[in-house]
């Protein structure tokens, strides 16, 4: 058989760094690369071509072959190349199957009504899991009794997570007939997490001024209220979402939203859900 024009050294892991023993001044055994000698590792799964450097170390060239399914982790390297199998079994892991979500979200809303009175604040009461993705947002527990969300890694391993909190507040007749007034029929909602002083941590608030006809009848519209905002939560910190009724006509949130069919007789259909919150963790 032919001999190679270039000799390259084989193994199945990478050269160490090039050492050599002399007995009467003769070079008898050698480990590692010398200057410009060739390496190979070529047994499954790290296949790599190597090359001794002036130090007699051993430099990767063309690019590490690495079979790790978490892509290196915590120590990923810039000089390993990942197979098609390790990427394929990276994204299966981590994006989810069809109907699933690698993402953790949960989605709860009202179940009733929920009285506020004049010039009355509340935590909103969202008793009922719509849904949730598998596991749900594990670090972080609910209290559908006071509206409350908690995050429980304080007793632990304490743990800062971030939040996509979007709630929607719909807003029921009035406990009373009154007129239109901006400075007496005003809502508001907000996301809050507890602070020293008074208004301080409050995100995604809300303004709404109810319509001109502003009736305590079956069907009457009275608005409802949108808000978002990425919130930061420590471990054992907690979060709500508030809303204040302003003014001197009480009135309720509600998980129905009374659609008028336009005679003035009742309402024609109601929305379920109407009142709610999704909270995605980033």
């Amino acid at each position: 058989m032919a001999r190679p024009i270039i000799k390259i050294k084989t193994g199945s892991v990478k050269p160490t760094n090039y050492t050599e023993t002399l007995i009467n001044g003769v070079v008898t055994n050698t480990q590692g690369l010398s200057a410009g000698e060739l390496g190979a590792t070529i047994i499954a799964p790290n296949y790599a071509f190597y090359i001794g450097n002036n130090s007699g170390i051993a430099i990767t060239f063309g690019g590490e072959i690495s079979t790790q399914v978490d892509l290196g982790g915590a120590g990923a390297s810039d000089y390993k190349i990942p197979t098609q199998k390790a990427l394929k079994t990276y994204i299966d892991q981590n994006s989810g199957n069809p109907g699933t979500s690698a993402v953790s979200i949960i989605s709860r809303y009202s179940s009733g009504l929920q009285s506020v009175g004049t010039n009355g604040e509340a935590n909103i009461l969202f008793q009922v899991q719509d849904f949730t993705t598998t596991g749900g947002i594990t670090e972080l527990t609910y209290n559908a009794g006071t509206g409350v969300f908690q995050n429980n890694t304080a007793t632990t391993t304490p743990t800062t997570i971030y939040l996509l909190v979007t709630y929607q507040v719909t807003w029921s007749g009035f406990t009373t007939t009154q007129s239109y007034n901006t400075r007496n029929i005003v809502r508001s909602a907000w996301i809050q997490k507890p602070g020293s002083v008074a208004g301080e941590n409050v995100y995604g608030f809300t303004t709404l001024l109810c319509p001109p006809i502003a009736s305590n009848l079956a069907g009457a519209i009275t608005g409802t209220q949108n808000g978002t905002a990425v919130i930061e939560l420590g471990a054992g910190a907690t979060f709500s979402v508030r809303c204040k009724n302003h003014g001197s006509a009480g009135s309720s949130v509600s998980h129905l939203s009374n659609i008028n069919n336009g005679d003035g007789n009742g309402f024609v259909q109601n929305f379920n859900k109407a009142t709610s919150v999704q909270i995605v963790k980033l």
